[in-house]
């Protein structure tokens, strides 16, 4: 979900980002760490 109207700020590790959905979150590459943290977003969100 983009934050509408407010920039995305990237640490010096990173060189680039992208937005996605819970039905993209199987092809994007991310350690299983990272997939759990954003299924549990997505989750929380739609749970709102």
């Amino acid at each position: 979900m983009p934050l509408s109207g407010r920039d995305v700020r990237l640490s010096s590790e990173h060189t680039s980002f992208r937005w996605t959905t819970t039905t993209q979150l199987g092809e994007i590459s991310a350690t299983p760490e990272t997939r759990g943290v954003l299924d549990s977003w997505f989750q929380w969100m739609a749970s709102r």
